[in-house]
Formats: structure tokens, sequence, C-alpha cells
């Protein structure tokens, strides 16, 4: 573009510096400081333009060592080795903390950075490659860099060849997810430094270090530097006498023993072998929960049948393997146990450990062998007894209600049951299996009122329910002999030698079945034993009959009273009135009744009749107690209203009813007419009445008037009416 550069420098002009790039060589430390400035001018033109000055700073290039030598142990003398290329960076330089090291095949590739000859993982180089490398140093700030020769030897072991030490532990329980089955136990390996020290020359001074496995014991650091070595400070969670193996079952702890002074090899390898030895399972034993033996015999205990312990308890494991050991609740050890086993309840601890190994290569846990535990819990609950209880068969209480029921006492049936037993529930059942409720628990109803059962009783612990005994309680109730309770007999007076046969009244069953004992008004009638008993005289006779199989018993009343037929001593009437009445007076020792024309009843209780129609009569006074039925024939005077003489045979005539040659003879009537003239004059003995005629004429229909002249002394009188 016409534009000509001249590089100017401490104000003195560099030939040949016109392009627009000042390449500087043979830079050193005596041009730090140095200025530059830039003139621009344009072809043709006179004028030009300097930029601002610039100063050249030189920086340093990272100090290295320039050649180091790295050693590493082998064991197999075949000259090659895993080498972490790193473990040397802080002995290359002093800053290596902040630098970037990285490492190639040839010098030519460290100096151009050429990525096809970079070591990928410095961490694990085998020298079969070589056994020269070069590192590339870049300090981090400057980026300025320098390489330096690395020199890779490959030493051998001076510890002798099949070297190793044995650990044995048990596997070991530390929380549920590392529990003893895991393969994993804590190892205690810090003897083995000592171990060493006397295999090795003691003019020579070395490092001993533990690592975890062979890659480890090779790199000795991870890729930022950090050691991989098992840690042999006490004080770390994690050191060699407080190490848990990391591959389970067995691992192999690599030793490496290094030359301080030259980092040569005095040892390198697995020499240190941690078994962690299985336990022996110990199977958890159930033989479930067991009700007492014997619940009389004061001891809560049951014999266990053990026969399938060991066998549930190994669960496939021989006995070739392990041993066991049985502890009770004493202290006593079994190596079988007995069966059957008498026992209470108690747990029995159980111990199963292997037979330990008596290989002399090979020695097990120096704590004894391996062991597992459980636990066989002998549960034993108790168990009541039921003893049986007799109830006294009652009579029916109550021969009124429909079903044969007695209420018993049950106050003391529940000590008769289960005695000083305590602690037990008890439970009632009726003939159907309900459930029989009380107020009280544990109690029957009291009283209880029940017909013939057997109730079923179950005595159970409540804390296990089929530790139960059960039993029986019959009730009887019987029922009374079924009788006819009351009776009246009747002996009629002046008949002689009148006598009544008594019975005992059974309704059913035979008399045979029964015991009879009689009494007169209260007054035991010595000798008489019979269903029947044949008495003349009067009084109240009670009769004792008694089931001879049950004892049942019921009294039976047989009540006996003299009678006799009545005496019609008067028969009281009031007549000639509306309501004519009788009252029928009598004498005699019996209960009567009476009546009036009907010889045959129906009777009343009363004596008394009224509104007694007038006319001819007999009364009756029947003997209840059927000795006879006395009789009276009487008269009750009354006059009709009115009469008919109409010849049709109804009310032709009119007369004064009960007025006959028997009854009032001599008595006189005499009828007037309205004019007070007598037209008919009647006496007692003339049955015939008026029939409305005056000397064959009849008369017409009217009222008429009648005066009656009782011959008794009574007079009455009245008027009727005579229609046609």
């Amino acid at each position: 573009d016409g534009i000509n550069y001249n590089d100017i420098s401490n104000g003195g002009i560099y030939s040949g510096t016109t392009t627009d790039t000042l390449i500087l060589t043979g830079i050193t430390f005596a041009m730090n400081g140095y200025k530059y400035r830039v003139l621009l001018s344009k072809n043709g033109n006179t004028c030009g333009k300097n930029s601002d000055g610039g100063v050249l700073n030189v920086l340093a290039r990272p100090i290295l060592v320039p050649v180091s030598t790295l050693v590493q142990c082998e064991d197999d003398l075949n000259g090659l080795a895993d080498f972490n290329l790193t473990q040397k960076e802080p002995l290359i330089s002093s800053n290596s903390a902040n630098e970037t090291f990285t490492y190639f095949k040839n010098e030519i590739a460290a100096k151009t950075n050429d990525s096809n000859f970079i070591i990928s993982n410095p961490t694990v180089y085998n020298n079969v490659n070589g056994n020269t490398v070069w590192v590339r140093v870049v300090n981090n700030t400057t980026q300025c860099f320098n390489t330096a020769r690395l020199n890779l030897i490959v030493s051998s072991t001076q510890i002798p060849a099949g070297t190793i030490w044995k650990y044995f532990r048990c596997d070991d329980y530390i929380d549920a997810a590392n529990d003893d089955r895991d393969g994993i136990s804590k190892f205690d390996f810090s003897d083995v430094t000592n171990k060493i020290n006397l295999i090795l020359p003691s003019s020579s001074t070395y490092t001993i270090k533990y690592y975890k496995n062979e890659t480890d014991a090779n790199a000795e650091t991870d890729a930022s530097g950090n050691s991989l070595e098992i840690s042999q400070i006490l004080t770390d969670p994690i050191n060699i006498s407080n190490y848990r193996n990391i591959i389970i079952n067995q691992q192999f702890i690599w030793v490496r023993v290094d030359g301080t002074a030259d980092n040569s090899c005095y040892g390198l390898g697995p020499y240190i072998n941690l078994t962690v030895e299985a336990l022996p399972i110990a199977n958890p034993v159930n033989l479930g929960v067991f009700c007492d033996d014997n619940p009389k015999d004061g001891i809560v205990n049951h014999s266990f049948d053990t026969s399938m312990v060991e066998s549930m308890l190994l669960n496939g494991q021989s006995l070739n393997d392990v041993k066991i050991e049985y502890t009770d609740a004493n202290n006593v050890v079994y190596t079988q146990l007995p069966n059957p086993f008498l026992s209470k309840t108690q747990n029995i601890n159980i111990k199963i450990t292997n037979k330990r190994i008596f290989d002399p290569k090979d020695s097990n846990d120096p704590n004894g062998p391996c062991y597992d535990q459980t636990v066989l819990a002998l549960k034993v609950d108790a168990k009541p007894f039921g003893d049986p209880i007799y109830v006294t068969p009652e009579c029916d209480e109550d021969p009124t209600d429909i079903e044969v029921t007695y209420s018993f006492d049950t106050s003391t049936i529940q000590a008769g049951l289960v005695g000083t037993q305590t602690g037990f529930n008890i439970k009632y059942f009726d003939e159907n299996n309900v459930a029989i409720p009380s107020i009280l628990p544990n109690s029957l109803p009291n009283p209880f009122k029940t017909k013939t059962q057997r109730i079923k009783v179950i005595v159970e612990n409540p804390l296990n329910f089929t530790c139960n005994a059960e039993t029986f309680i019959q009730f009887i109730v019987n029922p009374l002999p079924d009788i006819k309770l009351f009776n009246d007999e009747i002996i009629c007076t002046g008949i002689v030698n009148q006598s009544v046969k008594l019975n005992a009244g059974l309704l059913s069953d035979v008399p045979t079945n029964y015991s009879y004992v009689w009494y007169k008004n209260g007054i035991l009638i010595p000798g008489i034993n019979d269903y029947y008993y044949t008495v003349s005289d009067n009084g109240v006779y009670t009769t004792i009959v008694k089931n001879y199989f049950t004892g049942c018993e019921r009294i039976r009343t047989n009540t006996v009273t003299f009678s006799q037929i009545a005496t019609i001593t008067d028969v009281i009437i009031t007549d000639l009135t509306e309501n004519a009445t009788i009252d029928i007076i009598k004498s005699g020792v019996g209960n009567y009744e009476y009546s009036i024309d009907l010889p045959d009843g129906p009777f009343q209780s009363s004596s008394f009749f009224q509104n007694v129609n007038p006319g001819i009569h007999t009364v009756y006074v029947h003997d209840i107690g059927r000795c006879g039925t006395a009789e009276k024939m009487i008269a009750v005077l009354g006059a009709p209203k009115f009469f008919t003489p109409n010849g049709d045979g109804f009310n032709d005539t009119w007369k004064v009813f009960g007025v006959n040659p028997v009854f009032y003879k001599n008595s006189r009537m005499f009828i007037f007419d309205r004019f007070g003239k007598v037209i008919k004059e009647i006496t007692g003995g003339n049955d015939e009445g008026w029939d409305g005629t005056y000397k064959g004429q009849p008369l017409p229909s009217d009222d008429y008037w009648f005066v009656l002249n009782v011959d008794d002394g009574r007079t009455a009188k009245g008027h009727f009416a005579l229609k046609r």
C-alpha cells in the first residue's frame, strides 16, 4: 500500500527493518526493558508518524534439574515395571506446584509439544517403551517452558521370594449396611514393619510403605499428587493397625520398600494376605409358644421336642465344619439338647463355632475361631385348670311358668373352678354355645335362673388363648310332682257310715314313684303313707307328695266339709206391689244356692229374689255339697191390670194370682163397677175368676175396682180394665 516501516530501538535504526514484522534473535536478559516504536511514512510523501513506544519484557524459563533418575522395584526379574513418572516432579522443579508437567517419548517431541509422542498416562508407564523419557514443564503464569530428561531404572526386590504374612479375621459387624456377612473385617498388620526390618540389612536406610493394590504401589500417588499409601499414623481413621479390606473375603496388601538415598528398590510385592473368615450361620430356631404340661404341679414348664433344633439351626451346614454349644439360663452348657427337654420359659443361647484349621501354614483369627450366635426362646405360657363343679339339683321354683327353672346361687362357682389361680379369664357358654353375659367378670350371673342344661366353661390365659381348660357345669332342675293342688270333698250328715276317699292328686306318672305323708289340720297322721286315704270326718287334709328320684315335693290339699240338705224355715214374701220380692230363710250346715221354679237351676248364691211374678211358685235350696235339694211352694199375690174376655183363650177371666184352694182359700174378693156396685164376689177356694158378666150379661169395657180381704188379715184395693 506504499507504506514503509522502520524499526527503531533505543533511538537507533535497525537496518533492513522495513517490514511489518520484526523478529528479534539472541535476546538476553540485558535486553529486558528495551523500548520499540514504529515510524510510518507514505511513499511520495515526506510526512511520517511514530507509533507509541513498546517495552520488551524478557521472561525466565522454568529452572529444571536437567537429568533425573526414577527407580522402580520389580519382583519377577524381567527388567520391566510400571513407573509413576510424576513422583519426581518436586525434584525436577522446585516450583512444580505452579507448573504443568507433560511427558514425551523423545526430546524433540518434548520441545515441540508433539502430541504424537506424548505419554498419556504418566502415573502408569511401563519401561517396555524405553528407559528414558522427556519432561516438558510449562510455567502456569508465563507459559514459558523448559525440558528435562528422566532416566528410568528397574531395581529388583531384596525381600526373599515367596515372603507372605497372613492375617485372619472373622467377618465383623458395624451396622446394617456393614454386617458380618459382607466379607469385610478390621485388620492390624502394623507388625509387618518389624518383620521387614529383620529381613533387610540394618546398615541400609529405606522407607516402608503399604498400598491397597499393585497399581497404587507402583504409582505411589494419584494424578493430583496425593499419596496412595495406607497411613501409618495411628490417629488417622484408616491406618495399618485399623484397616478394613476393600476386596471382599481376601485382599493382598502391597508393600513398597525404597532406599531413601537413591530410591533403590528393597522390596515390592503382595507380602500381606488379609483373609476374612466367614462366620457360620446360626439360623433362627422357633419352636413356638407352648402351654404348661401340668397346670396343677405349681411349675409352668413344658417338655419341648428338640429333635429338629439342630437341623433348623444348621440349615445345611455340616457338623464336620462347626460345633454347637447350648447355654441355658443357669449357664449349664449342652453340646446337644436333651429330647424331650423339660423347661420353663427361658432363652437358650446358641453358639455355632467354626472348627479351627490346624494347617501349619494357616493361622486363624487369633481371637479364636469365628462363631455366630442366636437365641432359642423357649416360651411356656401358664395353662389354667378348671375343676369340675357339682351343683346340687334343684326343683322347679315356679310351677306356674312354662319352663322348669330355678335361680341357682353361683357365688362359690368361680372359686370352685379355679381355686387360688389368678390372672385367668373365665367364660361361660350355654347349651347353644352362646356366651352368658354377667355384670361381674369371670362369673355367672347370681342368681342364675336356668332350666336343666349343661354349661360349658373355658378358663383361659388372656396372654395366650390356646392355653385353656374346658370343663362343664351341669345344672339340673327337676319338675315338681304334677298334681292337682286343691280338692274339696263333702260328707253329708244324716247318712249312716258316710265317708269320702281322698287321694294325692297325681295328674301324670305312676303313684309308685312317690312317697306320701298325710296331715289333718296341720297334724301328722301316723302310719298313713298311701296314695289314698278314706276319711269320715271333716277337716283340711294335706298330703306331701315327694318324688323318690328327684326329691321334689309338692303339697296337695283336700278340704273335707260336712253338709246336709237344707231346711226351709220360712219364705218372706213382699207382694201386692209393683216389685214383688221373696227371701228364703233356711237352716243347715252346708253351702247352699237358690232357685225359683227351676229344680235343676241355674241357681244363685243369694236367697233374695226381686221382681217375682205373682202366682204360685216353688222355691229350691240346693246343697252345693250334693247332699240334696229342699223345696217349698209359695204364693205371691198380685192382680192383673186388665183382661179381654173375647173367648180367644187368653186373659178371658180376671182373678188375683196367688189365691187358690191351697193358698189363701179363706180370702174374699169383691169387684165393683164405677158406681160402687158389687158385681162379683170371689172366694179363695174358687179358682175360676170373673168372666166379665153380670147376671149372665157381658158388661161393657170399662175400669172396675176390687177389694181383696186376705185371710191373713191383709186388705188390698185396686182397679183394672175390661177390654173387649
